[in-house]
């Protein structure tokens, strides 16, 4: 029978930064102009963002943070505190794997993993 763990059994996506990463645009009045902010972020800090650009209250409520690095009055991303660090597992029988993860104030996002042979 086909397991995780011997390499027959197929899956949904995985954790190379090619499957982790993504591209959101975002234009008008309120976001800076012509940057790229290389901060890390994640689908969940869409929503506390829109909520927070229309002055919604609620946001804080949320699992994402406001993208304040984007916007036109927050600050620059060299100014965000992170911490970028691989974290590694015990052994499973042969298997070990490692993830790279960025800590943004009290925020993680995963950067990558991946298999130690």
């Amino acid at each position: 029978i086909p397991g995780p763990l011997d390499g027959t059994a197929s899956g949904h996506g995985g954790l190379s930064p090619w499957q982790v990463r993504n591209t959101i645009l975002l234009w008008g009045p309120d976001f800076k102009r012509g940057i790229s902010v290389r901060a890390a972020a994640g689908n969940v800090d869409i929503a506390p963002t829109i909520l927070a650009l229309k002055g919604v209250s609620g946001g804080a409520n949320l699992d994402g943070r406001v993208l304040t690095e984007a916007l036109r009055e927050g600050p620059d991303e060299e100014q965000l505190m992170c911490e970028t660090k691989v974290l590694k597992t015990d052994a499973i029988g042969a298997y070990r794997a490692a993830i790279q993860v960025t800590d943004l104030g009290t925020y993680r996002y995963i950067d990558k993993g991946w298999r130690i042979r």
